[in-house]
């Protein structure tokens, strides 16, 4: 049913409804390599060096979408004068020799973060976060557990309510029919009293 399963792809989509979607951000991302492809040539019309602020002059492009669009991020890098002079001196303190190709795929890469830690390290991360996470649960289970009691009294409470309104309301009636009872028996006892 579904064309993908992994962490990106969700099988509970079928192919024909994330079709849209995926087309969609296709053309978005060649949408923002040509703005990138047309803000570089721009640039190097005028004589600019094809900064990121420079780009976004020019373009209204953002690093951070360029980043996220890794042809575009290539294109740029290979664009880039800075970097491509970074790239020849880093490739001189190796002393090894890469094609631009490799390098552009290694910069496009996100650095990973826990890469300079030891596995004792990483243990106690792990460790720490699954702590914070037990934490947040008992957090999670105290607030459901006190939204039910206060669900519960408030239930208490209302149905108390209910009573006790049913209370004044029979008192009232109660009150009613004395009236009218001690009325006749007033107005028999004024009228005997009238008679005598």
């Amino acid at each position: 049913m579904c064309e993908m399963a992994g962490p990106t792809h969700n099988p509970d989509y079928p192919a024909e409804r994330v079709a849209p979607l995926r087309a969609y951000a296709a053309a978005a991302k060649q949408a923002t390599v040509a703005r990138l492809e047309e803000a570089l040539h721009t640039l190097k019309g005028r004589g600019i060096p094809p900064t990121a602020e420079a780009i976004f002059m020019v373009s209204g492009l953002r690093y951070q979408v360029i980043r996220r669009n890794d042809i575009a991020l290539r294109i740029w890098q290979a664009a880039s004068p800075g970097l491509a002079s970074k790239r020849e001196q880093a490739r001189a303190r190796r002393g090894r020799r890469k094609s631009t190709s490799s390098v552009g795929m290694a910069l496009a890469r996100p650095p990973d973060p826990f890469a300079g830690q030891t596995r004792a390290q990483l243990v106690a991360l792990a460790r720490r976060q699954q702590e914070r996470i037990g934490m947040l649960e008992a957090r999670v289970a105290a607030a459901e557990e006190r939204a039910r009691a206060n669900a519960a009294r408030h239930e208490t409470l209302a149905l108390e309510r209910v009573r006790v309104d049913l209370r004044i309301a029979r008192l009232e009636a109660d009150v009613a029919r004395y009236e009218v009872v001690f009325g006749s028996v007033r107005r028999d006892r004024m009228q005997e009293e009238m008679v005598e």
